[in-house]
C-alpha cells in the first residue's frame, strides 16, 4: 500500500495526544439550540465504557436514553433539579451494569459519563460550562479513560514550531483524571489511520457490532507512526514521496505485524484480541480513515495472501 504524506505549506495548530485515548468534551455544546430555563436542568449521557454492553440509562424510575453503545453521545434532555439515583442497565433488561447518584442544580447543564474504573463501569456526573470560550479559542475538558497506558501529557503544536519545541498544555494526566476546562486556540486536529477490523456489522451505532485489530496511525503532528491500540510511538513519517505501508496478518498464529517504508514498526502482536477480548481471528473490513482527508494520498491498495499473485488495486484520495 504505497502512500504519500504531504508536508503542508502552513501548518495549523494541531492537537497531539501522547499515549492516551482521551475524552474531549467541548464547552457550551448545543447551547445555541437549547432554551435553558432558570429553574430547570439539562443532562446528556456519554458512554465511554468499552467493557459494557449496550446500555439503557435511568434517572430514578425515568428513562433518559436507550440502547447506548460505546462512544455514543446523546443530546441534552431536560430534568427537574434535584439529587437522583442513576443507573445504567444492560439494554432491554433489569440487569444493572453501573449505578451512582447525581445532583442537578437549576439553570445548569451536566454530562453523565459512563466510564470504566477498577471496580467496573461507573457513572461520573460533570457540570458543564455554559458560557462560550474567549474569542478565537475553544474550551476543552479532558477525561482520561485509557486503562492500558500510564500518565500522559497533552500538547498543542502552534504554527512554525515542531513537536520537540512545544510544551504540554496539561501534564501527567492519569486514568480517571479530569483537567477541567482549558481554553486553547482554534485550529485543525487530524490524524490518518490504517485500520483492519475483525468484526464489521453495519450500520455503525456506538461501536456495537464492530471490533478492531489493526489501528496504525500516521500522525502528522508528531511525525511518527503510532499504534492506536496501545498509543505507543514508533518510526518517522516520510513526507512528499510515495512510501509503502504494509500489515502482515497471520490468522493461523493470530498475530499481525506492521511495516512502514520497508521497516518493521511493531509486532508480531495478538490480532484477535488487540482491542478487546471479544475479537475473532478473521479479516472483516479494511478502513483507510482520515479525520479530514487532507494531507495523505493512497494508491495501489491491495489485499493478497502471502506469496500469492492475486492482487487488486484502487485509489483513495
Amino acid at each position: 500500500m504505497p502512500l504519500k504524506t504531504r508536508q503542508p505549506a502552513r501548518q495549523a495548530a494541531r492537537l497531539a495526544i501522547l499515549a492516551a485515548a482521551l475524552g474531549l468534551l467541548s464547552g457550551c455544546q448545543g447551547i445555541g439550540s437549547l432554551s435553558l430555563s432558570q429553574s430547570g436542568s439539562q443532562v446528556r449521557i456519554i458512554d465511554v465504557s468499552s467493557a459494557s454492553p449496550a446500555l439503557d440509562i435511568y434517572q430514578g424510575h425515568d428513562a433518559l436514553a436507550y440502547n447506548l453503545g460505546f462512544g455514543t453521545i446523546t443530546s441534552y434532555v431536560p430534568v427537574a433539579p434535584g439529587t437522583y439515583s442513576l443507573a445504567a442497565n444492560s439494554t432491554g433488561t433489569a440487569q444493572t451494569v453501573s449505578a451512582g447518584k447525581g445532583t442537578f442544580l437549576p439553570a445548569s447543564q451536566y454530562t453523565v459519563l459512563i466510564g470504566d474504573t477498577a471496580a467496573g463501569p461507573q457513572p461520573l456526573t460533570l457540570k458543564d460550562q455554559n458560557q462560550p470560550a474567549p474569542r478565537g479559542q475553544i474550551a476543552l475538558r479532558l477525561i482520561d479513560q485509557a486503562e492500558r497506558v500510564g500518565p500522559v501529557d497533552l500538547y498543542l503544536v502552534p504554527p512554525g514550531q515542531t513537536f520537540a519545541d512545544a510544551r504540554p498544555i496539561a501534564a501527567n494526566i492519569v486514568f480517571g483524571a479530569n483537567t477541567g476546562y482549558l481554553n486553547v486556540p482554534t485550529g485543525t486536529y487530524t490524524q490518518n489511520w490504517i485500520i483492519v477490523l475483525n468484526q464489521y456489522e453495519p450500520p455503525y451505532i456506538g461501536g456495537n457490532g464492530f471490533n478492531w485489530s489493526v489501528q496504525m496511525i500516521l500522525d502528522p503532528v508528531s511525525g511518527r507512526i503510532q499504534d492506536g491500540n496501545t498509543n505507543a510511538f514508533y518510526g518517522n513519517l516520510v513526507r512528499d514521496q510515495w512510501v509503502e505501508a504494509r500489515v502482515h496478518i497471520d490468522l493461523a498464529a493470530d498475530t499481525y505485524t506492521t511495516y512502514y517504508n520497508n521497516v518493521l514498526q511493531y509486532g508480531p502482536l495478538n490480532y484477535s484480541h488487540a482491542w478487546s477480548a471479544a475479537g475473532t481471528a478473521r479479516i472483516a473490513a479494511i478502513d483507510l480513515f482520515s479525520e479530514d482527508a487532507v494531507g495523505i494520498l493512497y494508491d495501489d491498495v491491495s489485499v493478497a495472501a502471502a506469496g500469492s499473485a492475486a492482487r487488486g488495486s484502487g485509489s483513495t484520495p
